[in-house]
């Protein structure tokens, strides 16, 4: 590990913009209202402070499209909602993208070190939730997140940092180690099933990024061994033990969800709803039977019990749903395509040849994001989407060089 005093010094020798950058990271894994406040102080700043380089080329203009008919679609229907998310979308966007044009190797992984050790907090707080059963929703630990999936996927970031560092840099291997089963330990206080699936794919991709085949071929060996005695002990029920039925559960919870997501997606199947669109509906949905909704600020718990009861739902439990419900069948080709787009350019510029650490970083994250999205959309809160539209911006830097794209 870094002496902490190197580390002060190096990032203290920084532009100011990545100095801000370093810093909102921080600030985004402590609080979704702080993360947001972050983001649009930053955002105006950097509107403010110009430079030479432009944010909007060629190479991103299609994200920006998206987030432009986000916009146009949440405005038609009054979707405040989805012009707040999209503002706040557009806002991380802009950010990531000038951080981009001065980020190198060691800019990347001085942010990587912020979520690294602040992983280390983020365990601390959800074991104390677990003691205390302090989580908005009971026996599962949520850490400094709105949700554990939440949690979990942060989780699953730093786990592939961690990875990254002990399969291709081989520095810090006894620390990483540690911070890798302090997280998986974090996981394990999430009560979450579906981001161990996550996890194990990255897990797969990083090994055969890193060429460990022995290493691989020994968990598919023991992946094996556990599968043929879970079915030989199955009169004993150690699925249910361990908790595997779990993962059945998880896809029958949500058959509801995707229901009316695919329902909601037939009725409007070009442009969707716009941004959060699922939530607006579910909360339209939850005033109607109530039979209205008015906020009474002179009697605060009263209306806030009421809120509770509308029943609203963030979004439709499966990413590729939520993703037809609120975009439609363009907006969707439109964000799957931006993302695709920059996959390919990630791979031109670092695993063309050979399957270099930055591209194996991308879609490792890209991966855990879409495993876990079979049953969840993390891409939808405030911490969450700032992370992910992080991992975006990497794909126009090549990390052994230096360049930008």
């Amino acid at each position: 590990m870094e002496n902490p005093k190197s580390y002060l010094i190096r990032v203290s020798n920084y532009d100011s913009e990545t100095k801000i950058c370093i810093f909102l990271m921080l600030f985004s894994l402590v609080n979704a209202a702080l993360c947001a406040i972050g983001v649009f102080v930053t955002a105006v700043y950097f509107l403010i402070i110009k430079n030479k380089q432009k944010v909007l080329n060629k190479n991103n203009a299609l994200g920006f499209a998206f987030a432009t008919l986000s916009l146009v679609v949440s405005a038609v229907y009054l979707n405040f909602f989805g012009i707040a998310a999209t503002v706040y979308f557009l806002a991380v966007l802009y950010i990531m993208l000038r951080f981009r044009q001065k980020a190198d190797f060691q800019k990347i992984n001085d942010i990587f070190t912020v979520m690294v050790l602040y992983s280390v907090i983020a365990f601390a707080v959800a074991l104390i939730q677990k003691i205390f059963d302090l989580s908005a929703i009971k026996g599962r630990s949520a850490s400094t997140f709105l949700n554990a999936n939440y949690y979990c996927i942060y989780v699953s970031f730093v786990i592939i940092i961690c990875l990254y560092r002990i399969l291709f840099e081989n520095k810090g291997v006894i620390f990483n180690s540690i911070i890798t089963f302090i997280n998986l330990a974090g996981m394990f206080l999430t009560a979450s099933k579906m981001p161990w699936l996550g996890v194990g794919t990255v897990v797969l991709i990083m090994l055969i990024g890193s060429k460990r085949y022995k290493t691989l071929g020994i968990l598919v060996v023991l992946a094996v061994i556990g599968g043929v005695a879970l079915y030989i002990l199955k009169d004993y029920n150690i699925a249910e033990k361990v908790g595997m039925n779990s993962f059945a559960k998880s896809f029958s919870d949500r058959y509801d969800y995707w229901n009316t997501a695919i329902n909601g997606f037939l009725e409007k199947p070009l442009f969707g709803r716009g941004m959060l669109g699922f939530l607006k509906n579910s909360v339209d949905e939850g005033i109607k039977k109530l039979g209205g909704f008015t906020f009474n600020f002179t009697d605060f718990e009263t209306s806030f019990d009421n809120l509770k009861h509308l029943g609203w739902h963030l979004h439709a439990h499966n990413i590729l749903f939520d993703c037809l419900y609120n975009y439609g069948v363009i907006g969707t080709l439109m964000l799957f395509s931006a993302v695709l787009k920059r996959l390919k350019e990630c791979y031109r510029i670092n695993g063309k040849n050979s399957y270099t650490p930055v591209f194996i970083i991308v879609v490792s994250g890209l991966a855990a994001v879409l495993v876990d999205g079979i049953v969840d959309c993390q891409i939808v809160g405030i911490q969450t989407m700032f992370l992910c539209v992080f991992l975006f911006a990497l794909t126009g830097v090549n990390l052994d060089k230096g360049e930008i794209m």
